[in-house]
């Protein structure tokens, strides 16, 4: 069923389990509660429309290409530093369609390298998962659930602890797996993928943690952010494409962040 209309019928049912009222339940939990949560969803939509001028600007692409280009042909190394740049990524991309775009990039290239299936596949989603430590979307959401809580010491310090032992975590996993499996023949794996876009300047590798620099040293608010990012984004990936192009693309990111 919906996963909406599922989690609608759960708020009712658990608060008349606890012996909330008709009243309470229809003006605090249904009203007050979707009212409380719809602040949230604004943020996880901006986040996602940040994530989507990433992949549309090829800035994603091209820095985990570029990262992988320095490991050469070393598997542990391989993988190790996609999960690493995975996670860098990911403290400022957010959304589902965010990482099936950087997978279809990230995983082939590790199979390409003979990297296990049953390796690569948590390398990536290992990556995600530590940099939402510090994903200032994440962040955005859980700070309605937790009142007083600030994207600042002494919390960051603690979350940033977390994505660290995750990845290194991470680390050992890819280690000790492939020290013990070996890695496949690549011939062996089938490694389709996209064909590569041109790379963009390595200064537009900056753009992915921006947002993350902002909101930490400066302490802007985090649409704002986005939308800052979003626009340096585009302007630093500018060249060959028209002013009217730039236009087009900042409404179709948006446009394709909704889903």
């Amino acid at each position: 069923q919906s996963p909406i209309i599922m989690l609608l019928l759960l708020t009712v049912v658990w608060a008349g389990l606890a012996g909330i009222g008709v009243n309470d339940i229809q003006a605090k939990i249904l009203q007050g509660g979707g009212v409380a949560y719809a602040s949230a969803v604004i943020i996880i939509v901006f986040g996602a429309w940040f994530a989507q001028v990433l992949i549309q600007t090829g800035i994603a692409e091209s820095v985990i290409r570029s990262a992988v280009e320095l490991t050469g042909d070393r598997p542990i190394v391989t993988a190790m530093t996609i999960n690493l740049v995975t996670a860098l990524l990911f403290t400022s991309m957010y959304g589902v369609g965010a990482a099936i775009a950087i997978g279809v990039i990230a995983l082939p290239i590790m199979l390409s390298q003979g990297i296990p299936a049953r390796v690569a596949a948590p390398v990536f989603s290992m990556g995600i998962g530590a940099g939402t430590f510090i994903n200032i979307v994440q962040f955005g959401t859980f700070e309605k659930l937790f009142p007083g809580i600030k994207y600042e010491a002494p919390w960051l310090n603690f979350w940033m602890i977390g994505m660290v032992v995750y990845i290194l975590c991470a680390w050992v996993m890819i280690w000790l797996n492939l020290r013990n499996l070996g890695v496949r023949h690549a011939a062996s794996t089938d490694t389709a993928s996209p064909a590569p876009r041109a790379r963009t300047p390595y200064y537009t590798y900056l753009v992915p943690i921006f947002p993350v620099f902002m909101t930490m040293v400066f302490k802007w608010q985090i649409i704002p952010t986005f939308l800052l990012s979003v626009v340096l984004a585009l302007v630093l990936t500018a060249k060959g494409r028209s002013f009217q192009g730039t236009l087009n693309l900042f409404n179709k990111t948006f446009y394709d962040a909704f889903p």
